[in-house]
């Protein structure tokens, strides 16, 4: 059901569309579809990957959303306490959203930025993230990432970022502090580049090619949180651990 809702929010919110009505109708034929045809992963198998009305391919979007969305669920409700669980789903689907409606469309809403910071103003209020952190990781976040844009810019004379990424930067600074921002803006900037690569070795170099963040800087974010969540130390305790190796 979440990861159904995260669908909803993808579709609608970039069209403009109310998230309350009308009820879930298929993107094609805008037949509604019934409750009993809106069951997660389980329709999507049955019906062949097909709106059962028009015939029509369904995204995969529906089903690897409605995966995830169960997969973040299931791991933060196994391993913190309710509070602490729903604060990390929560935060979690929103940015899971994002990342795939700048995907889809190259842009992040801002309601959505608005809406993540909304959380981490209630984590912070029910003491599952120190102020310090808080205030410190929003600051650095999108200076470091301004400053990147900046040094980019002047090297290339492209936007190698948009500003809703910087937005997007001081959330995730908020959420995992200054230190670990930093890291996630190396990753982001390794993996979008690794992936550029991938895809001008597939379809021809393009120097304008332009890839979306939000993704790279999302999925670095969740990789550095579940990693320090195993190792039960900061990210340092990674690199001393692969160091002895």
């Amino acid at each position: 059901v979440p990861g159904s809702f995260l669908n909803v929010l993808i579709y609608r919110i970039p069209e403009k569309i109310s998230i309350v009505s009308p009820r879930s109708f298929c993107p094609h034929c805008k037949t509604s579809i019934l409750f009993y045809r809106n069951i997660p992963l389980i329709t999507f198998l049955f019906q062949g990957g097909k709106c059962s009305i028009c015939q029509k391919k369904i995204s995969v979007q529906y089903p690897i959303v409605e995966f995830l969305s169960g997969i973040i669920w299931g791991w933060s409700f196994s391993n913190y306490t309710f509070s602490t669980a729903l604060f990390i789903t929560i935060l979690s689907s929103v940015l899971l959203v994002i990342s795939w409606i700048d995907m889809k469309r190259m842009i992040i809403p801002l309601n959505l930025i608005l809406m993540a910071g909304g959380v981490i103003i209630v984590g912070v209020v029910l003491q599952i993230l120190p102020w310090q952190k808080v205030i410190y990781g929003s600051i650095v976040g999108p200076v470091s990432f301004g400053f990147v844009l900046g040094i980019t810019y002047l090297i290339s004379k492209r936007q190698a970022m948009g500003y809703g990424d910087i937005q997007l930067s001081a959330v995730l600074g908020a959420w995992q502090g200054p230190l670990n921002i930093l890291f996630i803006l190396f990753f982001a900037s390794f993996l979008s580049l690794l992936v550029w690569v991938i895809i001008s070795i597939l379809f021809g170099f393009d120097r304008d090619r332009a890839l979306p963040f939000a993704p790279f800087l999302v999925v670095s974010s969740v990789t550095i949180f579940v990693t320090e969540f195993y190792m039960d130390s900061s990210i340092f305790e990674l690199f001393k651990w692969i160091g002895k190796l």
